[in-house]
């Protein structure tokens, strides 16, 4: 290669580089596409957290101040609002009962039957409540609450409050259950991740997340029994 190659082969390169690195968002953009969008008109228009049945193709969107909305994902048409259901934030879903649970913010959940889309009843666990995770083993339904620093505890299957648990947090955020009768919850505002035994309702194990701040959502990977925390600090 002469001196004057040299020059010329880097320029190449360079161009080739650039012509690989503008590349690259095309194909991040050919990822996903907008196939289409609904508007959802409500003189109450916050909303909170949405659950999807696939099973039916039905999406469960909590309007805080509407109660729970059930939009048909394949007509793209709002089938109905579950009746006493307002202020909710979240619904949990639970087939193998034929039911769904809304968690409302007044320390309230509406228990709803899958098939039908009818309330059952609204029950009266607490006096606070943000969010609800279904445990599978001992087939509960846990409530937290926040500004009362507790869990609440509903039986699945029947609705019927069953116990609390203590907890000195206020942001009790991501959760999953471990398949073993446990539930692994993030403590935002403590930089901590908890167990909790479901079945005695108490807490077994507890670990910093050092380096992570603000731990907020939380996935379990049961093959490698290991925890995977998303933070909002570092």
């Amino acid at each position: 290669m002469t001196p004057t190659d040299a020059p010329m082969n880097a320029r190449l390169l360079f161009a080739c580089l650039a012509l690989a690195l503008a590349a690259i968002p095309a194909q991040a953009q050919r990822f996903h596409r907008l196939e289409s969008a609904v508007m959802l008109k409500s003189a109450a228009p916050d909303w909170d957290y949405v659950t999807l049945d696939a099973a039916r193709g039905y999406l469960f969107i909590a309007r805080r101040g509407e109660g729970v909305v059930v939009y048909d994902v394949k007509s793209k048409k709002v089938v109905r609002t579950l009746e006493n259901s307002h202020d909710a934030n979240a619904i949990t879903l639970v087939p193998e009962f034929d039911r769904g649970y809304s968690t409302n913010g007044d320390g309230t959940t509406t228990a709803f039957q899958l098939s039908t889309l009818k309330t059952i009843v609204r029950i009266k666990f607490g006096e606070d409540a943000d969010a609800a995770f279904y445990e599978p083993v001992t087939k509960q339904i846990a409530f937290t609450m926040g500004d009362s620093q507790k869990i609440a505890f509903l039986d699945a299957k029947s609705g019927k409050p069953v116990g609390e648990l203590a907890i000195e947090s206020k942001k009790l955020d991501g959760t999953a259950a471990d398949g073993e009768g446990n539930l692994l919850m993030a403590l935002r505002d403590r930089n901590a991740v908890v167990k909790i035994d479901v079945a005695t309702r108490r807490l077994s194990a507890q670990w910093k997340t050092e380096g992570c701040e603000q731990p907020t959502g939380l996935a379990y990977d049961e093959a490698n029994k290991r925890v995977f925390v998303g933070c909002r600090g570092n």
